[in-house]
């Protein structure tokens, strides 16, 4: 059409990029919404950061002064938390203005060299941030798997167990037991018991040997 225009053009490259950040965001934001701020500061971001697996993908150009505490109130780990919290709220596309803000890292970032701000980039950033989120989804599975084994031992240990219905939900009962009724079938008999034994009600009545049936005669008599 004569009025249209291209706004982008992207490449496949430029497309799987877009899709990562997709992923990515979406997940860090299940993670944050799960987890607050404090223990994503304290317990889950210092986990992850002591992580086999996380620190041989470590940030090459990482700037000198990165999760470095200049205080008491700050962690060791303040600045990763205040980027992943930086690029929920500004997203890849507002980076500009995310280092602009007051997060830990701007002021750092504004006082430092310009060796340390070269490699403060947006693709270097996003290269930290999607190391950060795989290991934090890596421990949230994790805890998951955790809660599950548990929540099924509890219910193993309370004898319910989970019997799927035909509507779809599941229907808990108790594990059962041999029932009363049935037990005489499971149970030893002695010789001795078993003469004393009684024949139940339900059962048929024991068949009658010869010796006590009486025959009775019957005359014909002519009318």
């Amino acid at each position: 059409h004569s009025q249209s225009h291209d706004a982008a053009i992207m490449t496949k490259r430029d497309c799987r990029t877009v899709f990562i950040q997709i992923a990515q965001q979406t997940r860090l934001r299940s993670i944050f919404l799960k987890n607050d701020r404090v223990r994503l500061q304290s317990d889950l971001v210092p986990k992850v950061l002591k992580q086999s697996s996380f620190t041989s993908t470590e940030w090459e150009d990482r700037p000198s002064w990165w999760n470095k505490s200049q205080g008491e109130s700050l962690s060791a780990c303040q600045d990763d938390v205040d980027l992943l919290v930086g690029i929920l709220d500004f997203g890849y596309g507002g980076f500009d203005s995310m280092v602009d803000h007051d997060y830990s890292f701007c002021s750092k970032l504004s006082e430092g060299n310009e060796e340390d701000k070269k490699p403060f980039t947006r693709a270097a950033v996003q290269c930290r941030i999607n190391h950060l989120t795989r290991e934090l989804h890596a421990l949230d599975d994790s805890e998951e798997m955790m809660n599950l084994v548990k929540k099924k031992q509890a219910k193993r240990k309370s004898g319910e167990v989970e019997v799927p219905s035909a509507n779809g939900p599941t229907k808990k009962k108790k594990s059962g037991a041999i029932q009363s009724g049935l037990k005489a079938f499971f149970q030893k008999t002695t010789p001795a018991a078993a003469k004393n034994q009684k024949t139940p009600p339900t059962s048929p009545e024991p068949a009658q040997d010869d010796s006590d049936v009486e025959i009775i005669g019957v005359k014909n008599q002519k009318c």
